[in-house]
């Protein structure tokens, strides 16, 4: 069973913080910020990485085999 309702909860939170974060490290940032989430059955990832590049980065690293 997964767990749709992640998205607006990472989404809240990043929103929150991405604008205090560098650019360069934000891929990174966004990584740690996802995993917890990724690691408890998150379904709608792709939605959330939809909207912030970073997070597709993050995605594509994760997962390149899913997310090339």
């Amino acid at each position: 069973m997964g767990w749709a309702s992640a998205t607006p909860i990472v989404r809240q939170v990043w929103e929150a913080v991405r604008e205090y974060i560098p650019e360069e490290k934000r891929v990174e940032v966004v990584k740690a910020v996802m995993r917890p989430f990724l690691d408890h059955d998150w379904d709608t990832e792709g939605e959330f990485a939809s909207v912030y590049p970073e997070a597709m980065e993050a995605l594509h690293q994760l997962y390149p085999h899913i997310y090339e």
